[in-house]
């Protein structure tokens, strides 16, 4: 996944929790509880905002997880068939042993 898509996302999770605490401390200056603050539209939209730019963090770790397996998976498939080309493997040996011992035809005259 690119950097910069995660990036962006951290600086925007940034910016959105700045604007929910700046709404808490409006909250807390009018006198309400925080537990009045899930009644408030504001502060519940804001905390979504939160919420979905977590979800989508986490989507992008979980991405740049896979990226990172497969990167593995191909080097070392890579790996093993740089491996098996540099051994010679021993069924073509056997294979041009039988074929020397086998008595040849007869032509048909």
């Amino acid at each position: 996944m690119d950097i910069t898509r995660k990036t962006s996302l951290e600086r925007e999770l940034e910016i959105a929790k700045l604007k929910l605490n700046e709404w808490v401390k409006t909250l807390d200056a009018k006198g309400l509880e925080t537990a009045a603050h899930r009644r408030d539209a504001v502060w519940r939209s804001l905390n979504a905002k939160c919420r979905q730019l977590k979800g989508r963090l986490r989507a992008v770790a979980g991405i740049e997880a896979n990226d990172a397996e497969v990167a593995r998976l191909k080097a070392e498939k890579l790996a093993a068939a740089a491996e098996s080309v540099k051994a010679p493997k021993p069924e073509k040996a056997e294979k041009a042993g039988k074929a020397k011992a086998k008595a040849p035809k007869k032509a048909k005259t």
